[in-house]
């Protein structure tokens, strides 16, 4: 994907990425004046017609991974990982996320959307599938946050998008196994998908929100992998040339 988009001409590049841009806006401007789109109660209603316990499952499981620590946990396991297996700049860009994760707090506060409710929905909270109290010391622990007030957008989504977005990129560029760099890209295309499916099907947000949060953290992905091969290039250019002097000497 990265090379296609490196083979479009200049201009092209910024249109595209100027059209995703003013698609962010228009859709965060249209969900601050709308409580819904059109579709929106209709999907959420259908989806919650699945009746099939392994769905229920999966869809809480993804969405229990994208609370505040389980989600904070995944992430320092990658940049630990990276770091140790020697991908100190991957390692360091994979830190930035979090830094894109505050859009997500910025445009609440913007759009100030809200939240589906019971009257139209099933509303199904993580805490209540695990057992824990709303307010509790372990709630707390784990979500980091009272009720939710505003939809828009997903912050699971959003960093679902960023994070597994981006270990896709390493895996499709430094995996050389055919089989095994399938099967990863397979489990990191599917996460995000089931983690919008989940906050969908658990009444949590509408399906524009979704949208929304994939149209955001794909922009911020993009701009993310080419800082990322930016860098690379840097670097590999500086021990080339280091390494010439070497020889010189």
């Amino acid at each position: 994907m990265r090379q296609q988009l490196s083979a479009l001409p200049r201009h092209a590049r910024v249109s595209l990425y100027a059209l995703s841009f003013l698609s962010i806006i228009l859709l965060s401007y249209f969900a601050s004046q709308h409580t819904r789109f059109p579709g929106d109660l209709e999907i959420t209603q259908g989806l919650q017609k699945i009746s099939s316990s392994v769905f229920e499952f999966t869809m809480y499981a993804v969405s229990v991974a994208g609370a505040k620590t389980p989600s904070l946990a995944a992430l320092l396991l990658c940049i630990a990982a990276l770091w140790v297996f020697r991908y100190r700049l991957e390692a360091i860009f994979v830190a930035l996320i979090p830094v894109c994760d505050l859009s997500h707090s910025v445009l609440n506060w913007l759009v100030n959307r809200p939240v589906p409710t019971h009257d139209l929905v099933q509303v199904c909270e993580t805490s209540d599938w695990l057992g824990v109290a709303p307010g509790s010391i372990p709630h707390l622990l784990i979500f980091w946050n009272g009720p939710r007030t505003s939809s828009f957008p997903s912050g699971h989504v959003l960093h679902f998008t960023l994070l597994f977005g981006f270990l896709f990129y390493l895996v499709s560029t430094r995996v050389k196994r055919g089989c095994t760099r399938i099967a990863l890209q397979t489990l990191l295309l599917i996460l995000p998908l089931a983690a919008g499916l989940g906050r969908i099907y658990l009444g949590t947000h509408w399906f524009s929100d979704v949208v929304g949060s994939y149209l955001i953290g794909g922009l911020f992905l993009v701009i993310l992998i080419k800082g990322h091969a930016k860098c690379r290039r840097r670097l590999q250019s500086d021990y080339r040339a280091v390494a010439v002097l070497g020889q010189r000497r």
